[in-house]
């Protein structure tokens, strides 16, 4: 959750371009955090919690119980502006779809198709998919 943190202090200080790169990192390990912010909810939607499962809603809920600096109107708007962005929004919408795959264990075939699931899912917000990502960006920031 360091990436999240260091997204928004690169907000607050203005570098977009940096916000971006951070947001990307934060992306590859929890996809809640953006979709928490956004929505201004504060709680996971789950009412059961015997823990926090890394990467998941409640991390990313909790996290955001910490980092109240994220509910400020600056750091909102740009995640609203930024994640509607083709490049993000379609890696974003893939990624979830990925991890919805890799959450429904009992019909995820096993070995080679996991395997490959991951890496695609691992693929999209690494270096070199935010390297892609700032490129796209270039004209709006």
């Amino acid at each position: 959750m360091n990436a999240y943190t260091l997204c928004l202090l690169e907000i607050l200080d203005g570098r977009r371009r940096e916000a971006i790169r951070w947001l990307c990192h934060g992306l590859s390990y929890n996809l809640h955090l953006p979709e928490l912010v956004l929505a201004r909810k504060m709680e996971p939607e789950s009412d059961h919690q015997s823990g926090v499962i890394v990467g998941g809603e409640d991390e990313a809920a909790e996290y955001l119980q910490q980092n109240q600096s994220w509910r400020s109107k600056e750091p909102r708007v740009f995640l609203r502006r930024v994640l509607a962005t083709r490049p993000i929004a379609e890696r974003l919408q893939r990624a979830r779809e990925l991890s919805a795959e890799l959450d429904s264990r009992d019909e995820l075939a096993k070995g080679k198709k996991r395997s490959a699931i991951v890496e695609e899912l691992t693929g999209l917000f690494d270096e070199k998919a935010t390297r892609a990502i700032l490129e796209e960006h270039r004209n709006a920031l």
